[in-house]
């Protein structure tokens, strides 16, 4: 009979959130938790830096975020508003130190991360809201749910 090697657990979303806390306040970048009583699926954290404000919604590793979660960062990031998730503290970490390096500009920039799958790159910047077509930051949203 061949013995079974246990599966190594995977972490806890609350851990890696955790960890995220931990590097931001290390690195002197305000946090908090984010919830809307009234809204579902709105990103877990917000990030304060340099004049910049980003949302970042955390997954447990391996996993991705649901189509209301998806809907809602992309109405987010149509206001020009930065928003992105992250299923590790690697690229936690990362999200947290473009926050860094960031200069406010009198409007809010879109950090978008580096993914596996090839989504996004991390040298994506918006620097100016207007150039984002935002008239109505929930057309999108409403589109994919078929209510245009």
């Amino acid at each position: 009979m061949a013995t079974r090697t246990p599966a190594k657990p995977r972490k806890r979303e609350a851990q890696v959130e955790g960890a995220l806390v931990r590097y931001a306040a290390k690195k002197g970048v305000l946090t908090f938790k984010f919830s809307s009583p009234s809204h579902r699926g709105v990103p877990d954290r917000i990030f304060m830096c340099n004049g910049n404000v980003l949302f970042l919604e955390i997954k447990r590793p391996g996993e991705r975020p649901t189509k209301l979660q998806e809907h809602t960062m992309r109405a987010i990031k149509n206001c020009g508003v930065a928003v992105d998730w992250v299923d590790n503290e690697d690229d936690g970490k990362a999200f947290v130190d473009s926050l860094l390096e960031a200069k406010g500009c009198g409007c809010i920039p879109a950090v978008l991360l580096s993914r596996p799958d090839g989504d996004h790159a991390m040298d994506a910047l918006v620097n100016h809201c207007e150039e984002l077509n935002a008239a109505d930051p929930w057309e999108s949203v409403k589109q994919d749910l078929g209510m245009l």
